[in-house]
This record gives structure tokens, sequence and C-alpha cells, in this order.
């Protein structure tokens, strides 16, 4: 089994978001009930959490072992076409799951 978001580097930072576009065009992420229920307060459709994730900027990531003790992940912001910004999270957990979604 691979280890996935140990991406200490660009290049393999590149390679992890490759994965995860790859797996959002094969439909293979998950939505976390979280994530779902924060996109229903928010009123963000689950389409625009997807958008972020693929067309969206890759902003900050969460790295293992991190002092903040923060799921390892990687979070993209979108800007919605009502003029809110969102941020999602993508984590892995035998696979990749949207683990949250916000405005900012």
């Amino acid at each position: 089994m691979r280890n996935p978001f140990d991406f200490r580097t660009a290049a393999v930072l590149q390679i992890e978001l490759d994965r995860i576009h790859e797996a959002l065009m094969l439909q293979e992420i998950e939505i976390s009930p979280h994530a779902e229920q924060e996109a229903d307060a928010e009123n963000i459709p689950l389409s625009a959490l997807l958008e972020a994730i693929l067309v969206g900027t890759a902003i900050s990531k969460d790295l293992p072992d991190n002092t903040q003790k923060r799921v390892p992940g990687i979070n993209f912001e979108r800007q919605l076409d009502d003029k809110r910004w969102i941020r999602t999270k993508v984590a892995w957990f035998d696979g990749y799951v949207v683990i949250t979604v916000h405005t900012v």
C-alpha cells in the first residue's frame, strides 16, 4: 500500500495532485458526512466543492506529523459565481476523502 500525503517536495506534491484529480475524474473521491453537512449549512453545492478540487488552487497542505495534529491533506480554494470563496480539504483514508468545506 502506498503512503499518500507525504508530499514534502514539489515533485511529490504534483504527483499527489495528479492522483487526486484522476480519482475525482473517475468518481473515486468520497465526500464525508461532515463535509456534506458543512456544505449544506453554508449553501455550497457539492458540485462546487468538487470543482474547487479540480480547477481551484491548492493553497496549503498539512503534512504528516504536523504540530497542529491536523489530518494530513491538501486544501483547495476557489471563488464561486456569487463571489464567495470556498476551501475544501482532501485527505486519505483508504482512498481520497473530502473531509471539510467552508467559506473563507
